[in-house]
């Protein structure tokens, strides 16, 4: 896959509410092996010691 902006990472992740205990994700969207314009927007939180994945939605 090729990026429009090489310096760009596909999966940016950031701590939420202050805590590590919930991470922010933003992920780039690719189609036919090009960036689109959207981005998929999650976080993940730790429960019985385990990682859960929450679907925010995506944003253009």
């Amino acid at each position: 896959m090729t990026a429009r902006n090489d310096n760009r990472a596909i999966f940016e992740t950031y701590e939420m509410n202050g805590t590590e205990e919930v991470i922010g994700i933003e992920c780039c969207l690719y189609a036919d092996n090009r960036e689109t314009d959207l981005t998929l927007e999650g976080r993940f939180h730790k429960k019985d010691g385990k990682f859960i994945f929450v679907y925010h939605g995506l944003r253009a």
